[in-house]
Formats: structure tokens, sequence, C-alpha cells
């Protein structure tokens, strides 16, 4: 019976009003504009108080301030987490979707919200939440609903929700120190067991949480809670097989640089001075500007964004608007705070504070590099300058302010520099301003100036900057095979428009700057793959993998190497349940075989397999 009360029900789509974001934050008191039944210090509760850690506190507005609420709560063991479940004595009640040390971070898209305003119900959503200090983790949305009349107590997973080397706790309590029973199994259904108005469920081993994409309702049975598993179907664009062709071809010109032994070697060299890298399509061609940097630098304004000290750490970027690469479009740069720019979500030797020039060509992502050991946490004898970042018309500047490198002992070494992004052009432009000349760090105090291209390459040995450039360079010629991938998901609630975007398209004939593709629907996904050799390509590793051409979305000529196109998913056209198959195809000249040898003329991304739901 609970389970068919509870089947049209999931996620709550509308999230509401956003709280904030971080780390370990309990946000401000809220109205949950209910009168909630739960027992314990009240009969109900008015009040909510919400953490970034996945759990949160109720209140009755008659009782004042709300007690017994932490922003952390999290602990390294199960006993810990259920003491902190239980509560303290006069404290109100406890509800954790999922109590664990959580980061809600802006790079993630992420956001803590609040709807108080449904008739009858309070919703919170912890979104595109990820684990403290795991390295790539995955993000997840974790969802709690009150019922106000029933008592009733909804948690909602969403299919990417996991526990990494975590140890969370899931679960309910009245709160005021109520004594701790045994875990429960909340996959398992339960009726009448629970005699205690504390249920909670614990998963003390790496990737045992066994809730992705599932739903949990705890009811109120008089002296506890009955509590049972739910399917949460949701809307989903699932990527299935891979695309073609994936290569790579090294370039014997695909990264140069400079290496100065030391700070006083940096200092004579490039303080005054700047260089600017010309994207061609193929690579860059840099040339020295000398004693350009004072009429090109742009002091930072008081709106610049500061990015977080961080002493050879590094920050994923969000750009002001897309940059214009040889790869295509970049939303997002990785900055170094050691003076590296990577074109990519991973940083190019990161925490390396040691630079060399073999480790430079051995980098895989396209990255920018004015690389040596700054030290942004500096505070002897004063606070160092920080790394910024502002948009500056169409430029992106990143400035290292007066940023100290480190020294021993330590005292104030500043250096200014700026990579200034002409994001329409995808130029580049580094500036010196001022380069410290202190050597006496224990780590020394090299400082290297270059770029790379993506993909690992020889090591071409440092140059002399000033004396050979100009110069040009050739990246590798690499695919990572075409892909296609879809967003947002299709929701018929009463509609979602999805953008399907491909990426990696080949050009229609090298250094024509033209590439062709279109893209087909199916009613009939092929997610095992079809294998194409022989009927469309000439090379192993191109699959088929929807089996009809039932919608051809329209040919497209772009002048980047991505297309995309919109599907609008509506509750006229599809029901719950429908699955979409989709596949991108690109054309190019079979005249001129592609680096890997294929010659058939077509390229195919990854199929996307797109399900409709309400949710």
């Amino acid at each position: 019976m609970l389970a068919a009360a509870a089947s049209a029900q999931c996620f709550e789509p509308n999230f509401g009003t956003p709280l904030g974001i971080g780390d370990d934050v309990l946000f401000a008191t809220q109205p949950m504009g209910i009168n909630f039944p739960m027992g314990g210090a009240f009969a109900t509760y008015d009040q909510i108080a919400v953490n970034t850690n996945g759990c949160c506190f109720l209140w009755n507005s008659t009782g004042g301030a709300l007690t017994g609420t932490t922003p952390t709560g999290y602990g390294g063991t199960t006993a810990v987490m259920t003491t902190n479940l239980a509560g303290v004595a006069g404290g109100g009640p406890r509800i954790a979707p999922y109590w664990r040390d959580l980061n809600i971070l802006a790079a993630n898209n992420s956001q803590v919200w609040l709807n108080n305003t449904i008739p009858g119900k309070c919703v919170i959503t912890w979104e595109n939440a990820v684990h403290w200090n795991v390295v790539g983790d995955v993000p997840f949305t974790v969802q709690a609903q009150l019922v106000e009349a029933t008592g009733e107590i909804w948690f909602f997973y969403s299919a990417s929700a996991h526990n990494a080397n975590i140890e969370p706790l899931a679960g309910v309590s009245e709160g005021g120190g109520i004594a701790v029973p045994a875990a429960t199994d909340f996959a398992t259904p339960t009726a009448g067991v629970s005699t205690s108005r504390i249920v909670y469920e614990t998963w003390t081993a790496a990737n045992t949480f066994d809730l992705a994409g599932q739903g949990v309702l705890l009811v109120p049975n008089g002296t506890g809670y009955d509590h049972v598993p739910l399917p949460c179907p949701i809307a989903s664009n699932q990527n299935v097989g891979a695309g073609c062709h994936v290569y790579n071809v090294p370039s014997p010109t695909e990264s140069f640089y400079e290496l100065y032994p030391d700070a006083v070697a940096a200092s004579a060299a490039l303080q005054g001075n700047a260089m600017l890298l010309v994207r061609t399509g193929t690579g860059y061609s840099a040339t020295w500007l000398p004693g350009a940097a004072a009429g090109l630098y742009v002091p930072p304004t008081g709106g610049a964004t500061l990015l977080p000290v961080n002493d050879d750490g590094d920050d994923l970027v969000t750009l002001p608007s897309p940059m214009v690469t040889n790869s295509g479009l970049v939303s997002a740069v990785r900055v170094s705070h050691n003076g590296i720019i990577t074109l990519a979500s991973t940083a190019n030797n990161p925490g390396d504070f040691s630079p060399t020039g073999p480790e430079l060509a051995a980098a895989t992502g396209e990255a920018f590099y004015s690389w040596s050991d700054f030290r942004d946490t500096n505070l002897t004898p004063v606070p160092s300058g920080r790394v910024k970042t502002e948009q500056v018309g169409g430029q992106f500047h990143i400035t290292w302010e007066n940023v100290d490198h480190w020294a021993s002992p330590q005292v104030t070494a500043p250096c200014t520099q700026q990579f200034q992004i002409d994001l329409a052009t995808g130029n580049v432009t580094y500036v010196w301003t001022l380069i410290d000349t202190n050597t006496t760090s224990t780590f020394g105090t090299s400082y290297l100036v270059g770029y790379t291209g993506p993909g690992a390459s020889t090591d071409p040995g440092s140059i002399n900057l000033a004396t050979v450039l100009p110069a040009t360079t050739t990246n590798n010629l690499i695919s990572s095979g075409m892909s296609l991938s879809a967003s947002p998901t299709p929701r018929i609630n009463p509609s979602t428009l999805v953008t399907y975007t491909a990426n990696g398209l080949p050009e229609f004939l090298p250094g024509s700057g033209i590439y062709v593709s279109t893209m087909f629907l199916s009613v009939v996904p092929l997610p095992g793959g079809f294998d194409l050799t022989g009927v469309l390509t000439t090379v192993p590793g191109c699959n088929a993998y929807i089996a009809t051409l039932d919608v051809d979305m329209g040919g497209q000529l772009t002048l980047l190497p991505s297309a995309s196109w919109s599907v609008n998913y509506d509750n006229v056209t599809f029901a719950p349940g429908n699955v979409i198959g989709a596949q991108a195809v690109a054309l190019f000249n079979p005249a001129v075989a592609l680096p890997n040898g294929e010659a058939g003329g077509f390229v195919l991304s990854n199929g996307v397999v797109s399900t409709t739901q309400v949710n």
C-alpha cells in the first residue's frame, strides 16, 4: 500500500529558493511554511535550519532561538554519527537524507535549496554535492520532503549518488538525545518493526550506497517509523558506446619554452617584457614583445575575483564566455597558483613547484606557462598578494598581483604577471611587470615560460625566447573520438528543450576550417552498437548506436569542431518512460584520409539514450 501511494512521487522539480553554497555551513533559520508533526521538544515544527552536509534541524518558533544545531556533525565512526543524529537534551528533530562531510561548490553548479511555498509540504535539496577531499568526485543530488498532513518524510537520491570512501548516515530523529537503536536497511521495506522515533542506516564500506536512483518513504506508525524503498524514475540522458576515431600523431614542434635557472635570470629576461601567442588553428605563432609590459598591463580593479590562497594548489575557473581554441570551445580553465593555465578540467603539473622542460613536454593538457614556486599563502612579514581573475571587455585576465615567491627565510618577494586571454580569438598575451630577484629558497627559484599543445610531446629543449621568436608551433594531430552529449534531462512537466552537442568533428578538408555534420533520432536505440567497418568506414572503431533513422535533425556547416541540435520534449508528444536514441555523424572528404588512415568519409559519435519522465 505504501509503495502504491508513493509510486507517482519522486524528486520535486521546483527546488525553491537558494540558501547558499560552501563547506561546513549552517544556513540561517527559515520558516517551513507548514506545521510538521514529529514529537520531541514540541508537537509540531514550523522552522528549519539546513547545513551543507546533508542534514537539517527543526524547531518551533514559540521556543525562541533554535538549539541543538551544528554546521558539521559528521564523524569518522558510526557511533559518532548516530550520537549526532540522536541530538542533545532539549534539542529538536534532525532530518538527514545523507549526512557526511559534503562540499557545495560553485564550480559544480551546486546549491542548497529550500521550497517552503508548496501547500502542505517543505522540500530541502542538496544539488550537485560532492564529498570533501575526494578528487574528481561525481556530483549527486539529495532531497528531503516533509509532508504536513501525515508526518511522512521522503528521501530521494539521484542516480549518481554514491559513498566513495565515505561513511554516510541517512535517517531521522526526534532529537533530544533519544536512545539509539540498531541500524535498519532502508532498501528493505518494514512495517510495525520500529518502536523508536529514531531510525537510520549507515554505509561503512566504500561504494556500498544502495539507494542511488531511488527514494525512501518514512511513515510514522505511532511508536516509530515504517519505511519502504521506492523506485524513482528520473528523466535521463545516458551516453552509450564511444565515438570514433581515437589517435595521436605527435608533432616535433608542439611545445616551446625557456627555462631560467633562478629568479635573477628570470627577472633580467622577463621584467618589463611581454609575449603574444596568436592562434593559428593548428598551434600558435609566438612573438616576443620587448619593453611592452608597461603599455599592456591592466591592473585588476576592486571588482576582480580573488582565488582562494593555496600554495601549490589549482582552481577550476569558469570563463565568462567560451574561449575559442584549436580543439574547440573551452568553457573553463584550470589555474595553477604556480603559474600554469591549462585548457582542461585537470591541471598540468599539479602541485609541482620545480619547473623542468621534460615535465612541460610530457603534460597532456594544452597549457600556457609562466611557472615558478609562488607562495600566495605567505604572511611574513606581510601577507602576499593574490591571484585574481577579471573580465576586461572581450578578454579574461588572470593576474598574479604582487604574489610572493618562496624564500628562506621567508620575506616579501613579490611578482606581478598577467595572462590576457582573448576569448573570441584564443590569442594569449603574457605580461611581466615585476619579477623578484630573491634566490634564497631551499626549493630553488627556477622559472619556466612557454606553451604546450594537447597531448604529450618530445622535449624540444630550452630556447632563448627573446632571440628565437617569432616561431610557430604545430600541435599533435589528436582525436579523442567524436562525442555527443545532451542537457538538460527531458522532463515532460510540461516540457524541456534538450540540447544535443557534438564535439570533436573532423574538418571537411584539412585547413578549410569547415565542419559538416547532422544528428539522427531513433525510437530504436542500439546500446550494444553495430560495427560499420566496410559499410561507412574503412577503419574499425565506428559503431552505429541506433537501429533506425527516424528523424534527421538537419545538416549543419560550422566553423568550429562542434555542432548542436535542440529537441523539445513535451507532454503532448511524449509520455513518461519514452526512450529515444540519438547519434551524430560528421562528413569529411574521403580523398584526404584522416591521420589514422580512415578514408570512408564518415565519423560517428557515441550514442545518447534519452528517457522521458515527469521528474
